[in-house]
């Protein structure tokens, strides 16, 4: 009966590991995305802004 409990805590806990490993690789990802894109109208508006000079 122990054994059972500790298989069944030990591959929950792993599921829980795994769910929660792929909601911060997804966090990740979209905060590298916002940044990428912040960076590239920054680039843009400099250009931008040098040939208006």
């Amino acid at each position: 009966m122990a054994r059972a409990f500790w298989t069944t805590l030990t591959f929950t806990l792993s599921l829980q590991v795994i769910a929660m490993t792929g909601l911060v690789a997804r966090a990740v990802h979209d905060q590298a995305v916002t940044v990428s894109q912040m960076l590239h109208r920054t680039a843009l508006l400099k250009n931008d802004a040098a040939w208006r000079r």
